[in-house]
């Protein structure tokens, strides 16, 4: 399905990690129906994915991407980041596993604020900050298709509400809720054959496909970011 843009948006830059494979993918077998949107990924993955990084108007260490020049990054009209930034799920699971040892409501909100802080996304976004002026949005990393958390509604849009607090108004860019089933737990159907950025099943790397989405689970996030992009 083509997203509806309100106002074009001639180009977009996702930097992030594996998880970005499955979008790269859907972007590419959907080229034609977005003659007027121009998508460049700058992409490493696992344990490179850190080693990432904002030097001058360019980005470093890139892995994988689409464009052959990384020297300068900062002309771009929209940008996200796609990483490892605690999730929604993620929220809840430290809060939770916090609140088991006894610890305070304020250490919990520190611990949490500062793993949001700490992240690789995080820095990336700091230092894009700093050459661009067009608007950055960020996307927590996925969140485990096998995962036990199951949330009500209230839970899910409080955690979001977190988020939104430590990162700043008009930046965390949630997942969006066709992703999910009644508890907010990721629909199978989203993950799996699941592929990464080389090519490969997540199931040949990894030996499961919990974490990376398929075509149609990056279709979705494809979507999503295009719509939120023209409404910048």
């Amino acid at each position: 399905m083509q997203a509806e843009l309100t106002k074009p948006v001639q180009s977009i830059c996702v930097i992030g990690n594996s998880y970005v494979g499955a979008m790269f993918k859907a972007y590419g077998n959907r080229k034609d129906e977005l003659p007027d949107v121009k998508i460049d990924f700058y992409t490493a993955a696992g344990r490179d994915f850190p080693l990432l990084d904002i030097v001058g108007n360019g980005i470093a260490n890139v892995k994988f991407s689409n464009k052959k020049e990384f020297a300068n990054i900062s002309n771009y009209d929209a940008y996200f980041i796609y990483g490892d930034m605690l999730s929604t799920h993620g929220v809840i699971q430290m809060e939770r596993d916090l609140t088991r040892f006894a610890y305070s409501r304020q250490v919990i909100n520190c611990a949490i604020v500062d793993s949001i802080n700490s992240s690789c996304t995080f820095k990336i976004y700091s230092k894009l900050k700093k050459i661009t002026r067009a608007p950055i949005y960020i996307l927590s990393h996925n969140i485990l298709q096998v995962t036990k958390l199951s949330l009500s509604k209230e839970q899910y849009f409080q955690s979001i509400s977190v988020i939104e607090k430590i990162l700043g108004e008009n930046i965390y860019h949630p997942f969006p809720e066709e992703l999910f089933d009644e508890a907010f737990v990721p629909k199978e159907l989203y993950y799996s054959g699941s592929v990464k950025l080389n090519g490969q099943t997540a199931t040949e790397v990894a030996g499961h496909d919990r974490y990376h989405m398929n075509e149609l689970g990056g279709s979705l996030i494809l979507d999503s970011i295009l719509k939120r992009a023209a409404k910048s």
